[in-house]
């Protein structure tokens, strides 16, 4: 799904975007397929930011932590909408869909995606449970997760524990998403072992045209 110029860049506009959006996706999620969850923690985020955005725009009420509240809420609000959408069946999607969330037609000419020569820029980190969250950026949009246009997604060969792995052909697990941030579950009997990575970006149907791979690391906790 295309997102140039899906969300508005000024605040007073993606207030009124948000607002408009989010309910109507709620007010859909069984035609347009949306899980009652995923519409629920949509709703959510709307509901911290109504109660977030008007206190970052009051002189009374504004501070540093309000405004970066404000902030974080605006990646988490529009991560989830575009995975949303992305997860929308073209078919049933109608005009008036279209119109309420400014949704484009998606590109049905099969053009043939270049070969990527970039990296991801990618950080890993150990949570509890023996998870381990990835979370991947492109160079052009370093503020907030999100899989390169020329990719299917990320991904990802490891080692548990041992030595330093030189090369991906090293490792001896892989892992494929295609979302820019996902966690991989360990076995708690893991927990204290480092796991070394290699990570880049993936093209499913032409594996040559993917990506050049980058190391990283992160610690397995229980």
């Amino acid at each position: 799904m295309p997102n140039q110029k899906l969300f508005p860049t000024k605040d007073t506009e993606r207030d009124e975007y948000y607002n408009r959006a989010i309910p109507y996706i709620d007010a859909n999620k069984v035609r347009l397929t949306v899980a009652p969850a995923t519409a629920t923690d949509a709703v959510n985020l709307l509901t911290n930011w109504n109660a977030t955005y008007p206190q970052s725009k009051n002189p009374d009420t504004r501070t540093r932590t309000i405004t970066n509240q404000k902030d974080q809420l605006i990646s988490k609000i529009e991560e989830a909408l575009r995975n949303i959408y992305a997860d929308i069946p073209e078919s049933v999607l109608t005009d008036a869909d279209r119109n309420t969330l400014n949704l484009k037609k998606r590109d049905t000419v099969n053009t043939p995606r270049p070969a990527i020569n970039v990296v991801p820029f990618a950080k890993a980190q150990g949570e509890a449970g023996g998870l381990v969250e990835f979370i991947c950026r492109t160079d052009s949009d370093s503020s907030r997760a999100s899989v390169l246009p020329e990719a299917d997604g990320i991904e990802v060969v490891f080692n548990v524990g041992g030595a330093q792995p030189v090369s991906p052909s090293d490792c001896t697990r892989n892992f494929f998403s295609s979302k820019a941030k996902f966690r991989i579950s360990f076995d708690l009997s893991d927990a204290g072992k480092k796991v070394n990575c290699f990570v880049r970006w993936k093209n499913n149907s032409d594996p040559a045209k993917s990506g050049p791979w980058v190391a990283v690391s992160a610690m397995v906790t229980d």
